[in-house]
């Protein structure tokens, strides 16, 4: 565990931690950083367990990637009986079909948040081997609204039921996440599980986090392409627990149709 505020002290250690175990933990010793996201996901917690279903796919708005192909969304959505979601963007937020204006406002500051701490991370764990410059410009400062409305990275809000009736499907199966980097604030109800490749284990990395204060982050597959396996992506799930889940996740990918 590494103290937000104490990142350049422990560069190297992070660096190793990563390339071993392609996770890392942080505590985020800033609380501005963290008030907004504690705020934002209680909002949207209400929201879940209140509104019904009818309602809540009535913030559903899909759209054309027009670099990708292909349609991608953002609002609710149910991919699977064993968790729903609301996922937010950057780009052209006025789009969205916001539950309230408070919830919009939060969600809003906590991605420009994880934006801030993701250039921050990944320039601790890169800047020796890529260049950022070119990198942050065709993946963080490009005008996407000139091609569609919303940019790539997913900025999602999960509820996991953790229900009797939907005990056989997974929460989540393992996978490695297709981007840059990820970050999860820790959840109050624990499930993520990372694969450590220096033991050969599952590790549920919750279970002695303090909920919002302190993040997991890890590696994605483009940041394994990008490094040349100096860095692997990170092989993670979602397991059961005996209550709702209900979790953050901020995730960094590549601009469409952008090379390398």
């Amino acid at each position: 565990m590494y103290n937000w505020s104490e990142l350049e002290q422990h560069r190297q250690d992070i660096i190793q931690t990563m390339m071993n175990r392609s996770y890392v933990t942080l505590h985020m010793d800033s609380p501005e950083m963290v008030a907004p996201i504690h705020t934002a996901a209680t909002m949207i917690k209400g929201w879940f367990v209140e509104m019904s279903d009818r309602q809540k796919f009535g913030s559903q708005l899909l759209f054309e990637q027009s670099r990708d192909g292909g349609n991608a969304l953002v609002g609710y959505n149910q991919p699977t009986v064993a968790k729903e979601l609301f996922r937010v963007r950057r780009g052209n937020v006025d789009n969205i079909k916001w539950p309230n204006e408070d919830f919009k406002n939060s969600a809003l500051q906590s991605l420009q948040i994880f934006e801030r701490a993701t250039k921050t991370i990944y320039s601790l764990l890169t800047r020796d081997i890529l260049n950022l410059e070119m990198l942050y410009q065709n993946h963080f400062e490009t005008d996407y609204q000139n091609d569609h409305d919303f940019y790539p990275s997913p900025f999602d809000f999960f509820h996991y039921y953790n229900s009797e009736s939907c005990s056989s499907t997974d929460n989540c199966y393992e996978h490695v996440d297709p981007g840059f980097l990820t970050i999860v604030p820790a959840s109050a109800v624990p499930g993520l599980q990372i694969f450590d490749r220096t033991t050969g284990t599952w590790v549920s990395v919750e279970d002695d986090l303090i909920p919002f204060e302190d993040w997991v982050v890890f590696t994605g597959h483009t940041t394994k392409l990008l490094t040349q396996d100096y860095y692997l992506g990170s092989v993670h799930r979602v397991s059961k627990n005996c209550s709702d889940r209900f979790s953050v996740v901020y995730e960094w990918r590549p601009n469409g149709g952008s090379s390398f």
